[in-house]
């Protein structure tokens, strides 16, 4: 189960990759504002994170720290 969860994980980053390929051919400028956004909203995330660990003690201080060391999720989730 685990080799065709692999294999089927894969398949999906490969059809992420060709999306965001033809996203940028048909629609680049609707492409680039959402990838824009994704990367903000992840600073965003971690820096209040972070904060949050500084007032709290939590050893959770990104988004990277809490999916994969607490719950388990590889980042591409």
């Amino acid at each position: 189960m685990g080799k065709t969860a692999d294999a089927l994980h894969t398949i999906g980053v490969g059809a992420t990759g060709l999306g965001l390929a033809g996203s940028l051919i048909f629609a680049p400028a609707v492409t680039a504002l959402g990838l824009a956004g994704g990367i903000g909203g992840e600073k965003l995330v971690n820096k209040g994170l972070s904060k949050l660990a500084d007032m709290t003690g939590s050893k959770v201080r990104s988004w990277n720290d809490l999916t994969s060391n607490y719950l388990g999720w590889s980042p591409t989730l």
